[in-house]
């Protein structure tokens, strides 16, 4: 006989991904996230899943916490730490210019030279 007690780490809010990809806005005007995308993000663990595939069944139903879902949106503080302005620094890749690139091959070619490589 199945086990019919409620798992403990599964939230009483839990709605359809379908329902989800309602309450997160969208950069695209009229257009909705995409249900895949909300599924990728389950996969990366940015949001717990949880599917309900009956017995036999071929289509699985796909859900997840409203709450969890609405925390995803967060303020962003001017100057805070979590500033998009900051977060875009420091995601910066850092580049060489021609001329660090040059002296830096300059240097390594020295380097290799001296140690007879």
């Amino acid at each position: 006989m199945p086990d019919l007690t409620p798992a403990l780490d599964r939230p009483a809010d839990l709605i359809p991904v379908t329902a989800a990809r309602e309450l997160i806005p969208s950069r695209k005007k009229g257009k909705r996230v995409d249900v895949a995308t909300l599924y990728r993000w389950i996969l990366k663990g940015y949001l717990r899943g949880w599917e309900f595939r009956p017995a036999g069944a071929k289509k699985r139903s796909l859900f997840v916490s409203r709450k969890e879902v609405e925390e995803l949106l967060v303020p962003v503080v001017p100057g805070g730490a979590e500033s998009g302005e900051q977060r875009a620094e420091s995601q910066k890749p850092e580049y060489l210019t021609a001329r660090e690139a040059a002296a830096a091959l300059r240097q390594s070619d020295a380097v290799l030279d001296a140690a007879g490589i």
